[in-house]
């Protein structure tokens, strides 16, 4: 009878001495995740310090910088889509109807106005021209009326109300 205590109480020995050593090595490795995560400490001062510098932007002037740089892109993409009055080489129909297409789009406040008909269809002097544009952070796609190689009437819409 005493030797199955015995041998009862070396099994239970042995088995807290497996749990222990199971859950030192545990408790190691969250030590060492836990040192890992020590980096993050110095967080709330990088935020605070981030924080007042955010405060002392002159967000104003920022603003005004943006809207100048605006208008500066706005100017230089006329010129580009403006056909040229040079006389280094005649402006082709489906460039004048381009540049006739881009700035009427841009003076009703359209940006990243993109053509999608072809050189051959707009030299062809066409009645609708398929475009695509931006206009206050929205896709729109839709048709361009022509008379005369000039716009006179706009049919946009928004990407998302084309949705199927």
């Amino acid at each position: 009878m005493e030797t199955i205590l015995a041998g009862l109480l070396i099994l239970l020995t042995l088995l807290v001495a497996g749990g222990l050593w199971l859950l030192t090595g545990r408790l190691r490795a969250i030590d060492e995740r836990l040192r890992d995560l020590g980096a993050l400490a110095l967080l709330p001062e990088k935020l605070k310090a981030l924080s007042e510098r955010m405060e002392d932007l002159d967000t104003d002037a920022l603003a005004m910088e943006v809207d100048r740089l605006r208008d500066d892109v706005e100017r230089i993409e006329s010129l580009a889509t403006a056909p040229g009055t040079g006389h280094a080489r005649e402006v082709s129909r489906a460039e004048r109807i381009r540049a006739a297409i881009t700035r009427y789009l841009r003076d009703e406040g359209y940006r990243s106005v993109h053509v999608l008909a072809e050189e051959e269809q707009l030299e062809s002097n066409p009645d609708e021209v398929v475009v695509e544009a931006v206009r206050q952070g929205l896709q729109v796609k839709g048709k361009v009326q022509l008379v005369g190689g000039e716009v006179a009437e706009t049919r946009l819409d928004p990407s998302y109300s084309m949705f199927p």
